[in-house]
């Protein structure tokens, strides 16, 4: 993720991702994260939950601020 930012490029992460996995991410070296699965009740296929995206934008600041 280092090369990407240093050659000047975005990094986004997706992929099936759960608020435990962001959690883990290098938070510091992505620019995006698609987060489908994480925000939607009933898994990539469900709707989107405003209660969700609350709690992971919440989770994402705090780990930013750690």
């Amino acid at each position: 993720l280092s090369l990407a930012r240093d050659a000047g490029l975005f990094t986004v992460v997706a992929g099936s991702l759960r608020a435990e996995l962001i959690h883990s991410l290098p938070l510091g070296c992505i620019d995006m994260i698609a987060v489908r699965t994480a925000a939607c009740e009933g898994g990539r296929i469900g709707k989107v939950c405003s209660q969700r995206v609350a709690g992971l934008k919440k989770m994402l600041a705090a780990a930013r601020s750690e």
